[in-house]
């Protein structure tokens, strides 16, 4: 036998409650029928299985080719980025040093730090060498080989500081009133460098061009009033012996 409906049993109650409860007993089964009705409404607190990954996933994983299991992850990655993580995971994979994974996230943390490259933003800079300042006027390539060849035949014996101020006593008097003022003047004025009659003779080495060098760009042995230079001093002013040579204002 079926059971009745809850209201016809409820209706059974009736004489036992009596009329003067009547009211009161209306209320309560009205709050009953409330609250079952509530309580029958509330939806499953049963979450609902994720759903499989689709082959459209954006992201495939290493070694499976298979799209991650969580791609939450990959929200704030670039696509650069994650390419490079899964190819060093390839590679760790392939020496046998790691296994598979399913979560990029935990690359991370079983690799070293890898270096990060960024591409087509390099800038190549050019560096234009300074070009060197003398504290002589302009020579030509001719005149720097005179003044190599009178070092050469004047102080080849003696130290490179020797040298470099047997040249700058020519360079001294390219800018003295007292003397000429070009280079093959300087050597070729009478009386003044006797080895002028055979200057073009012998052969310099890369010793008289770098004495020649360092004089017109270099830090200077002698002050630009040193313009003599001799095996004995010519005048006795402020003489300064350098090696067999004694140079003089």
């Amino acid at each position: 036998m079926k059971d009745k409906p809850l209201i016809e049993r409820l209706k059974g109650y009736i004489p036992y409650i009596g009329k003067e409860r009547m009211p009161e007993a209306i209320v309560y089964i009205s709050l009953l029928i409330l609250a079952i009705a509530a309580i029958v409404a509330i939806p499953s607190r049963t979450q609902a299985p994720e759903p499989e990954p689709t082959p459209s996933a954006p992201y495939r994983s290493a070694r499976a080719r298979e799209p991650l299991e969580d791609t939450r992850c990959l929200e704030t990655l670039t696509d650069a980025d994650t390419q490079a993580r899964f190819d060093r995971y390839d590679s760790a994979l392939d020496r046998g040093e790691m296994y598979e994974i399913a979560d990029l996230s935990e690359i991370d943390e079983l690799l070293p730090p890898a270096t990060h490259f960024e591409p087509e933003t390099s800038v190549f800079v050019e560096y234009i060498e300074p070009e060197p300042v003398s504290r002589y006027p302009a020579i030509t390539d001719e005149e720097f080989e005179l003044l190599v060849a009178m070092v050469f035949h004047e102080a080849r014996g003696e130290t490179p500081e020797g040298q470099q101020a047997a040249a700058e006593v020519a360079l001294n008097r390219l800018i003295s009133e007292r003397f000429q003022d070009t280079v093959h003047d300087v050597i070729f004025a009478q009386g003044q460098f006797a080895v002028a009659s055979y200057i073009y003779t012998g052969t310099p080495t890369e010793t008289q061009h770098r004495a020649v060098y360092a004089a017109l760009y270099g830090e200077p042995v002698l002050s630009e009033d040193y313009v003599f230079f001799n095996t004995h001093p010519i005048t006795q002013r402020d003489v300064v012996w350098i090696g067999n040579h004694a140079f003089s204002k």
